[in-house]
């Protein structure tokens, strides 16, 4: 699980005249909206500037943020709930062994790696399992980037 300090305080900052006004809401007008073509400018810009290769050869970024973005909420129970669902699920289907294989994969390439528990806010992205018996991959994660 990977996790990311946030600032709760933002709305601690703002005065009351300043709430009212639709920004802090998140709500713009579209003409101070990037377009998508800005938007994908500057992503691969970020890329460029941000890309590096690791000791392995892999090649190492992190996402883009957007400025003007709320930050996002503590769901650690969420994330935990939806894992408590998958994995009763992944029991029930006789899966959680060979699921848990997948993950210990992805830790021996170095694609995942354990995260201390962190005493800020964080934002977990849970996932879930996905089934097809005719892949030469028969179950795969799906990470879950839109829960709140």
């Amino acid at each position: 699980m990977q996790c990311y300090a946030s600032d709760f305080t933002s709305c601690k900052k703002l005065d009351i005249s300043q709430m009212w006004r639709l920004e802090s809401l998140g709500i713009q007008d579209n003409s101070e909206h990037k377009t998508k073509e800005e938007l994908h400018k500057a992503s691969i810009e970020y890329f460029l500037r941000t890309v590096r290769v690791d000791e392995d050869e892999r090649f190492l970024d992190s996402l883009p943020c957007l400025d003007d973005h709320l930050p996002l909420p503590h769901n650690f129970n969420l994330a935990l709930k939806e894992l408590q669902v998958t994995t009763r699920n992944l029991k029930s289907e006789n899966l959680f062994k060979e699921y848990g294989e997948v993950f210990k994969e992805w830790e021996q390439e170095s694609i995942i790696s354990p995260e201390e528990e962190s005493e800020s806010p964080c934002h977990y992205l849970p996932y879930r399992h996905v089934v097809k018996e005719n892949s030469s991959a028969k179950i795969r994660t799906v990470i879950n980037a839109s829960s709140k």
